[in-house]
């Protein structure tokens, strides 16, 4: 499912390739063949929506699970700048830290991964604890152990898993406790 589904702030708007309803219809649509693992289907759905920080950041999903690193990157990058446009720090913030991963994976990056997390704490320093908090802490967890920071990668993923259980996501809390255990 879609991450930002439950509490997306970008709202609807308009696209170059339809109204409003159909847009949000396409989004949604390409979201539930990410979930069943059909990455060339959503990039066939997604393709086209550049004006959709959520399509943009579906379409870096679809890359990122082909293992396109540039597809990845530019899609990611370009749904972070129109959720900063749109002031949607949420969608940001989880697009900042999806970004700090693919800088670890995609070239070993770990300064360029460092700036995209601190940019995703500071989108979120006023918001209330949610997914994207407990996401970022993850994120935060797996560079610190990418670049053999033992301890501060532990930190991290004790946060995720406090964050994950005062807001009930047993999905985060798992992958916490597992970057807790490789620690």
């Amino acid at each position: 499912a879609h991450p930002a589904r439950a509490r997306s702030a970008t709202g609807r708007h308009r696209s170059s390739r339809g109204d409003t309803a159909n847009v949000t219809e396409t989004v949604a649509v390409g979201w539930e063949a990410l979930s069943r693992g059909a990455w060339e289907e959503a990039l066939e759905l997604l393709s086209g929506l550049d004006d959709d920080p959520e399509a943009l950041e579906g379409i870096g999903a679809a890359h990122w699970w082909l293992d396109h690193a540039d597809e990845t990157l530019d899609a990611r990058e370009r749904a972070y700048r129109l959720y900063r446009e749109r002031r949607d720090d949420l969608g940001a913030a989880r697009v900042a830290g999806a970004l700090a991963w693919d800088s670890v994976l995609f070239g070993g990056r770990t300064a360029v991964a460092r700036g995209w997390l601190e940019r995703g704490a500071r989108l979120l320093a006023a918001a209330e604890p949610g997914p994207e908090h407990a996401w970022l802490a993850v994120r935060q967890a797996e560079v610190a152990l990418a670049s053999g920071e033992l301890q501060d990668a532990r930190q991290a993923a004790l946060r995720a898993i406090s964050i994950a259980g005062e807001i009930g996501r047993e999905d985060i809390e798992v992958v916490g406790r597992s970057l807790e255990g490789l620690t």
